[in-house]
């Protein structure tokens, strides 16, 4: 049986109802999908478009008032604290109901169609050119919905009415305008008060440039104040310049015609302190805004996780533009990639699980979009900075020579030049001081991105970045920017597990030299390779902190000797003492045999405590963490990224 949840909505009085949702999705996923064709909205619209009065039905409830064929009943099981259930009539959520409820409409309304009305799923539309044959077209309806026992939501529906809203669009009898607020989040966005928050709307502007023409000239006052040392100063031509873009996003050489004939691509974006989404679709190999939307949000709604917030992102922004999307497949864009992963999570929380529920109507595919290529749907919602430097030792050099920081420091010979061009720091007295580089400001996040957010860097924490790069690198408050770039760093936030207690890292014996102590322990099960590994047997060293991991297929007692042996005791030698949890293949007779055979004394912690191994947890968490950076989204590829990883731990 399916689990229900009720699901609260406000009502426009301010009132809270509950909404009755199944969830379906074990039963969708077997479920034979209904290709029934939904109405073409273009040719919708394009026929309204002469008459002078307009109505618009809401079915109360529509699809509750379709009865499902006894022999299916038993199919929407559901269950409560009250005992199980099952549906007579059709419930949402069910994949097919919308096909179901549009051919119902179609058959009921079949002389009527194209005529007096026109059906689009549970919204209908009476339209003519005359009040008198407004009135009898409505009868005509009426009577037909009331043969077949439909009802009506009397505070849904509008009568007669010379404008109306209907399928996204604005409805009168002066013709079709689009409705306003496919363009009020652009109309509303802020003036930049700040560096960072000109590159975001750039960026939003950027990503439709090639229809903006002149797109260079215009932004050229924005451009401006990127520019290394200027002065922030909000004048008449960037605001001249802001609302040229501005204006220019809501034209129609921006913004197209949907075409219902393609499919829809809805990128959504959340940050700490707004949701963002973009209706677009393909026109000529290039990606074209439909609509855009965004909100604040509320001071709850603040406080929820990331991937919380990019999930309401979702779920918003399909109510939106749920006139475009229901009943068609679409492509759900998103730079959350655990989001992925949270829409098929099995025990979600009961806020995920309503949220989960809402989306169930709609057929979509989920893409992962990383975040430097999602500025369109990002920049409604927080500002983004792409900035991308050069590697090579020349341009380094060249970038040196140009740094007013570095040429003083040449002046005043606080530095040296090495034989490869580049300059070094040097103290006062004139020695080379560790050789460190010096960093002009414009290299400094490319160097950042190399030591944190690279595969054989591993996304280490503040501390241990800073600890690497002091090594090589120098530049003024240094740690304080290091640590600054890293807690920014998205893939950690999304990827990385919490922090919580810190488990002692080293056992209550002390060492006082290399493999005088190693610690073992197995982790998994993780997702299985293409190699066909499962486990990881991890190493330890006590003293040095040396640190081995060796992939398994399974973590029985053979395989574990087995890598024991040949993995850390042929390769490195063979340690005093290991010290191990209780599990079945480290107490087994086979390894405990070979620590005997080996000379090898074998420590043990006490049941059902495995932080006395506190050290080889640690490690986990590290590794784990580290990991989860540089995978595949399913995470099947981990064994390929390890020496990487161990690389950078060991580093």
């Amino acid at each position: 049986a399916a689990p229900v949840v009720l699901v609260p909505k406000k009502t426009e009085e301010g009132d809270t109802k509950y909404r009755f949702c199944t969830d379906f999705r074990g039963l969708n996923q077997v479920t034979k999908t209904d290709a029934y064709p939904l109405p073409l909205i273009v040719e919708t619209l394009e026929a309204l478009g002469k008459s002078r009065y307009f109505s618009t039905l809401d079915l109360c409830s529509g699809y509750h008032q379709i009865p499902i064929w006894p022999g299916d009943c038993e199919k929407t099981a559901f269950s409560t604290m009250g005992g199980h259930y099952e549906y007579k009539r059709m419930a949402f959520g069910l994949v097919n109901a919308p096909a179901t409820f549009q051919r119902l409409m179609d058959q009921l309304l079949a002389e009527l169609k194209g005529e007096e009305c026109f059906i689009y799923l549970d919204d209908v539309i009476i339209y003519s050119s005359s009040i008198v044959e407004h009135c009898r077209r409505l009868e005509h309806v009426l009577a037909r919905l009331g043969e077949a026992n439909l009802k009506i939501n009397l505070e849904k529906c509008h009568f007669a009415q010379p404008k109306v809203k209907y399928l996204g669009h604005i409805v009168a009898s002066e013709g079709l305008c689009p409705d306003p607020e496919k363009v009020r989040a652009i109309r509303n966005y802020p003036v930049p008060d700040s560096v960072r928050a000109v590159k975001s709307f750039l960026g939003l502007a950027g990503y439709y440039r090639r229809f903006i023409k002149g797109f260079s000239t215009l932004a050229k006052p924005l451009t401006s104040l990127l520019r290394k040392n200027a002065l922030f100063q909000w004048e008449e031509a960037q605001q001249t310049a802001f609302d040229s873009l501005r204006n220019a996003l809501c034209s129609d050489a921006v913004l197209i015609y949907p075409d219902f004939a393609d499919p829809f691509i809805l990128a959504t974006d959340a940050s700490g302190v707004a949701i963002g989404a973009v209706l677009s679709q393909m026109r000529d190999g290039y990606e074209r805004p439909v609509a855009y939307a965004s909100r604040q949000l509320n001071a709850a709604e603040r406080n929820y996780s990331t991937t919380e917030r990019e999930l309401l992102a979702v779920v918003w922004a399909t109510a939106q533009f749920r006139c475009y999307l229901l009943g068609r497949r679409f492509t759900l864009v998103t730079d959350h990639s655990a989001l992925k992963w949270m829409l098929r999570v099995k025990d979600p929380s009961a806020r995920l699980t309503r949220w989960a529920l809402r989306l169930s109507e709609f057929v979509y595919d989920v893409v992962h979009r990383p975040g430097l290529k999602h500025t369109n749907a990002d920049a409604l919602s927080r500002a983004v900075c792409a900035i991308d430097g050069s590697s090579e030792e020349s341009e380094l050099a060249i970038a040196q020579e140009r740094d007013d920081w570095c040429r003083t420091l040449m002046e005043e010979r606080r530095a040296e030049k090495g034989e490869n061009g580049l300059w070094y720091r040097v103290d006062r007295k004139g020695s080379r001081a560790n050789w460190r580089v010096l960093v002009p400001a414009v290299m400094r996040e490319k160097v950042l991105r190399q030591f944190h957010s690279t595969a054989w860097s591993g996304h280490p924490g503040p501390a241990r970045t800073t600890s690497r790069l002091k090594k090589k690198f120098y530049w003024p408050q240094m740690g304080k920017q290091i640590t600054e770039f890293v807690k920014a760093c998205r893939i950690c936030q999304e990827r990385k597990s919490p922090a919580g207690l810190q488990v002692p890292l080293a056992p209550g014996d002390q060492v006082s030299r290399p493999f005088e102590l190693v610690a073992l322990d197995i982790v998994g099960p993780l997702p299985l390779t293409s190699a066909g590994n499962r486990y990881l047997l991890t190493c330890i060293d006590c003293f040095s902190r040396y640190a081995e991991a060796i992939p398994l297929r399974e973590q029985s007692a053979d395989q574990t000797a087995r890598a024991f042996v040949e993995e850390l005791v042929l390769r490195h030698g063979i340690p005093q003492r290991v010290l191990t949890d209780q599990g079945r293949n480290f107490t087994s007779e086979l390894f405990r045999g070979a620590c005997k055979l080996l000379g090898i004394q074998k420590l043990q912690t006490t049941a059902y405590h495995p932080q006395g191994n506190g050290m080889v947890e640690r490690l986990h968490k590290t590794l784990m963490d580290s990991l989860a950076c540089v995978v595949r989204r399913d995470g099947r590829d981990w064994d390929r990224w390890l020496p990487y990883v161990l690389t950078a731990y060991r580093s």
